[in-house]
């Protein structure tokens, strides 16, 4: 984990220099981890109540960890002011595309990504993320209440005709002092539109489409941030 002042200094944490695009930064797992179960700075949270399983994984691996290793996701996160835990953790979660489940008495922090996706760690080892697809539930029109002449289900949703064609997105550069800089991705979102069809009749469909996640690298190579 780094601090960076106007000085130019750089304060180095013990887990620095294990993930990322640049191998400077901090594997989003060991991170989660620490902040929720280190005795000298986290916050108190039982170690026992963590699910190492769906946190830590080795290759083909659906964990968190394998996520982000595949993906060259590192954070470097400088907690500077007084805050809640539960926000920083949302936060950090909401950028690495991870979300935080109770799983009976277990917290399972459990990646969205459901492509398979390939990378390299720092050491130079391939590593592959495989998601959990398995399905869970399988619904069908017959387990919703409904009234005679009405669909079960409905959904409102919006033209992909009319996305913008424009996906932003800010983060901070580390070589310029991490001002503020804005990247734009129009190409990634021109293909998803035109590869859309159009909605059926009776039917509206998302105002709004999420970059893939095997995007992400790319849109992070634009920002100058890529390996």
């Amino acid at each position: 984990m780094h601090a960076f002042s106007p000085a130019q200094a750089v304060v180095v944490g013990r887990l620095a220099g294990t993930a990322g695009p640049l191998w400077q930064d901090v594997g989003p797992a060991a991170i989660v981890s620490e902040f929720l179960t280190s005795a000298q700075y986290g916050v108190g949270f039982p170690a026992a109540a963590l699910s190492g399983a769906a946190l830590f994984g080795a290759s083909g691996a659906s964990s968190y960890q394998t996520y982000g290793a595949a993906l060259g996701l590192g954070l470097s996160p400088a907690l500077t002011a007084a805050e809640a835990a539960n926000a920083i953790l949302s936060r950090w979660l909401k950028r690495t595309n991870g979300a935080a489940a109770w799983s009976g008495s277990l917290l399972k922090i459990v990646p969205y990504g459901d492509q398979a996706m390939p990378g390299t760690t720092a050491s130079g080892a391939t590593v592959t993320y495989l998601p959990n697809v398995t399905l869970v539930y399988d619904l069908t029109d017959d387990d919703f209440p409904f009234a005679d002449g009405e669909d079960p289900v409905r959904i409102a949703r919006s033209d992909p005709c009319g996305v913008p064609n424009v996906q932003r997105v800010e983060c901070s550069d580390r070589r310029h002092g991490y001002s503020s800089k804005r990247c734009s991705d129009g190409p990634t979102v021109a293909r998803r539109a035109r590869s859309t069809p159009r909605p059926r009749t009776g039917r509206r469909w998302p105002a709004k489409r999420a970059v893939p996640q095997k995007q992400i690298p790319h849109l992070f190579a634009r920002c100058g941030m890529g390996r």
